[in-house]
């Protein structure tokens, strides 16, 4: 008798084109991967009118890439277009980081509430910016002149404008006119791209032109040297115990507390501090309006400072800013992120002022480290006008902190400890007694606690995007516990999770819903307002980076989740370098393969893994992917056509699987670094599978589009022949450990195998009852016979299906005979075909 059970062995599943097919299991190995990197993840739109050498070119790039502007359908910017009072309104509000919270009515008759310029029209008007016209009327499409602009941003960003103007900035510009003071200070800071004697105040302004003068304001504050707006050196100090000196510190004093526009510290400043003094700038941000505010700490002998962010707490900020170099520098403070700041001179000396020894200090108590909202902490209790040095040591290595402010806890900065290692660091507080703390006197010596013993492990950094996911994740969990966490997902949803483990790979899991299920080209989907719940119990101590991708593949959650007695202390990569610039200079395509073939093989040697070699023919398909993404302006791994890698490579006569991964980022290590923190690239790049790859790079505005093709060596006869031996030994292996007595090999079951293998590749058929009929017929086989077939390009994934889903037919003892065919077809994929018999 032969039957064959048609639901058993054979599935219904979806293809990429979603039309319902009839096929043998086919276990899919292309996953839809993304860059994972700090920058807006979409690709910047190169408008066609925008060459990389129009005049306006870098400052479009920056607006569009932060999201402020965006181009016209047929792919233009349209740079001398004119601008009307609407769009201007959204451009500065937007480039500025202002936001839009004012919840009153429209106070024009003419904007409706529910347009889409309503919300800059009602912040502008309540912020003053705007008092519409005679008719009471805002009238937002009328063109806006430039000075009609500038007035407007220079309100929005709280310019420091003279009230006269004494010498006119252009030709064209009359000093007794309303406008010239905003000319004046935005020629004065550089704000302007005229250079000639001519401004044109009346002209209309146009989209480039708009765009310039935004750009220029926001990057100010970044890249242009600060303004000097405190005393020169003076010889006058009161600080001792410096030796000789390279510079001339400034006199010892104090800014005062409302010194920084639109704040107030809680305190005067000091302007003189400590090599490692940590002081904490808090205070409250006058205006309303900013989730953030911003220190920048400026070395007089550069123009780029290091900047210090806080999120607020409803206008309140604190802020610590860590002082690691001796010299005379300058010291800026603003709300939000961007803008223009006052500079306040200062100085930090290299050696604190010799102690009077009058005095005696209290040892700090209760000294604890602990890492909360991805912060490292060290808190103490000490008295009150204590001075303290904190003290962390590994081996030979030591960083110390000062501090003389009345706080008991101090975040650390995880870049100063790049020299030590996981393990073991002590931590000991010294405090001494303070006379003043301007000018800083100490009136004891110091007085040493008790050592704290801690763990240090690497510090990653987190991403969960609150707009795109709704949960509540957890960061330190206790050795034992299970990572447990459910939520709500704002947009489709892979229910396919990562884990990136302590020992360096990863693992894959599904997320749990209640929701609708969708499908998205190979992947199961939680729908957008779907539920899901995360369960992962850890095997061992250690830090576990969890990852969770929408539909498309891009991270909603790469969250680090430190489960034991472990303390984040090592600064990993991105802790230690940060995305300054964009990538300058000509590409060497030959150089820059070989520097992200080492990263590559670095990363897998480290994991035990065999390098991997550059391919010419994966060079080629990666090289013409990162290629045709630049010159159509699209970013992922399904092309305009909707073509997958898989497709791609069968196109170019790639015989073997592909796993891809593609980032954008403005240099190779970043990008590298980038996929190694995202588990599903991670993956690819740790798979033991891949002997070989291509690197296609290809530069695109600034940024490096960057796509990797990973694949194997060519399966060989000689293969074939070695994964039917290794699936025979390991189907007796089961039989075996089942107490079962081995099967048959027939050659009439191995040739009606190979008959149906030969029918899918040649004539591309589907097996059905008929078709097997057929098969057991053409060859004589008698008796009941069931069939277990596996279509994948990896022969691992295709052996642990078999042994894993089909283990109770496999070890069957009433199935005696067994014949096997393995083919590889022409585009690589690997068919597995088995017969089991029953016959005696």
């Amino acid at each position: 008798m032969k039957t064959l059970s048609f639901s058993k062995f054979f599935k219904l599943i979806k293809d990429r084109k979603q039309s319902t097919i009839i096929q043998m299991k086919k276990l899919f190995l292309i996953t839809t991967l993304f860059a994972l990197i700090v920058s807006n993840n979409t690709a910047f739109a190169a408008f066609l009118d925008v060459p990389e050498n129009h005049k306006n070119a870098t400052a479009i790039e920056y607006l569009q890439e932060n999201g402020v502007i965006q181009g016209y359908s047929d792919g233009t910017f349209k740079p001398n277009n004119t601008i009307n009072r609407a769009e201007f309104l959204k451009i500065i509000i937007e480039g500025s980081d202002i936001p839009t919270d004012i919840t009153n009515n429209a106070p024009f008759p003419d904007v409706q509430n529910d347009a889409w310029y309503g919300k800059y029209v009602k912040k502008a008007y309540h912020e003053g910016w705007i008092i519409g016209y005679t008719d009471g009327k805002f009238k937002p499409e009328r063109e806006i002149s430039k000075v009609e602009a500038l007035k407007i941003i220079a309100k929005a960003q709280k310019w420091s404008v003279k009230n006269t103007v004494l010498n006119s900035p252009f030709e064209d510009v009359i000093a007794s006119e309303w406008y010239a003071p905003y000319v004046e200070y935005a020629k004065e800071h550089q704000y302007l791209e005229e250079t000639g004697s001519l401004y044109g105040p009346h002209i209309q302004a146009n989209r480039g032109g708009i765009s310039e003068v935004i750009y220029r304001t926001n990057v100010d504050f970044e890249n242009q040297p600060p303004n000097n707006e405190n005393t020169t050196p003076t010889n006058n100090t009161t600080e001792t115990n410096q030796g000789s000196l390279n510079f001339q510190p400034y006199t010892v004093g104090k800014i005062p507390a409302d010194f920084f526009n639109n704040i107030t510290l809680s305190e005067d400043l000091p302007n003189t501090f400590y090599q490692g003094e940590v002081y904490i700038l808090s205070g409250t941000i006058t205006q309303s309006g900013y989730n953030s505010a911003t220190a920048a700490l400026y070395e007089l002998s550069s123009t780029t400072p290091k900047t210090f962010i806080e999120n607020t707490n409803g206008n309140s900020f604190s802020i610590p800013i860590y002082f690691a170099t001796p010299g005379n520098h300058r010291i800026g403070l603003l709300p939000g992120e961007s803008g223009s700041t006052k500079t306040a001179n200062i100085s930090v000396l290299p050696n604190l002022p010799k102690n009077t020894e009058t005095e005696i200090a209290n040892s700090a108590t209760n000294i604890q480290i602990q890492f909360q909202n991805n912060k490292t902490n060290i808190k103490l209790n000490s008295e009150n006008s204590t001075f303290k040095k904190i003290i962390l040591t590994q081996n030979d290595q030591k960083v110390t902190y000062l501090n003389r402010q009345n706080i008991n806890s101090l975040p650390i900065q995880f870049k100063d400890f790049q020299n030590f290692k996981n393990g073991n660091v002590q931590l000991t507080i010294e405090t001494a007694k303070i006379g003043s703390t301007v000018p800083l006197s100490l009136t004891s010596n110091f007085a040493s606690s008790s050592t704290v013993n801690f763990t240090a492990t690497e510090h990653s950094f987190s991403i969960i995007e609150d707009k795109y996911i709704d949960s509540v994740i957890p960061e330190t969990l206790s050795f034992g516990s299970t990572i447990n966490f459910s939520g709500t997902v704002k947009r489709n949803t892979k229910t396919k999770a990562y884990v990136i483990k302590p020992d360096g790979f990863t693992e894959t899991l599904t997320l749990k819903t209640t929701s609708q299920i969708g499908t998205y080209f190979d992947s199961n989907i939680i729908l957008n307002g779907g539920n899901f719940t995360f369960t992962y119990v850890p095997q061992s101590s250690g830090t576990y980076i969890i990852e969770i991708n929408d539909q498309d593949g891009l991270a909603t959650v790469n969250h680090p989740i430190y489960i034991g007695n472990t303390v984040p202390l090592i600064p990993d990569y991105f802790d230690i370098n940060k995305r300054t610039t964009l990538f300058n200079g000509d590409l060497d395509l030959n150089n820059e393969q070989q520097n992200l073939l080492t990263l590559i093989n670095q990363s897998r040697q480290a994991q035990g893994l065999a390098p991997i070699i550059l391919d010419n023919q994966l060079n080629n398909l990666a090289q013409n992917h990162s290629n045709d993404m630049h010159q159509n302006n699209y970013f992922g791994h399904y092309n305009l056509q909707n073509q997958t890698p898989d497709d791609r490579r069968i196109a170019a006569g790639i015989t073997t699987s592909v796993g891809e991964n593609v980032a954008k980022d403005v240099g190779i290590k970043f990008a590298h670094y980038g996929l190694m923190r995202s588990a599903a690239h991670r993956e690819n790049i740790l798979d033991e599978n891949w002997t070989r790859v291509g690197i296609g790079i290809t530069l695109s505005n600034g940024y490096l589009l960057i796509a990797e093709e990973f694949s194997s060596t060519p399966i060989t006869s000689e293969d074939l022949t070695k994964y039917k031996n290794e699936l025979l030994t390991k189907i007796g292996d089961l039989r075996t450990a089942a107490s079962v007595s081995g099967l048959v090999i027939k050659d009439d079951l191995n040739l009606a195998s190979k008959y149906l293998t030969d029918k899918v590749i040649i004539e591309k058929a589907t097996i059905n009852n008929a078709l097997f009929n057929e098969a057991l017929d053409t060859y004589g086989v008698t008796g009941l016979s069931q069939a277990i077939g596996r279509n994948h390009s990896q022969w691992k994934v295709i052996l642990d299906s078999i042994l894993n889903d089909e283990k109770a037919l496999l070890t069957d003892p009433s199935n005696i005979n067994i014949g096997v065919d393995i083919q590889v077809d022409e585009v690589g994929t690997i068919h597995a075909l088995i017969i089991l018999n029953k016959n005696n």
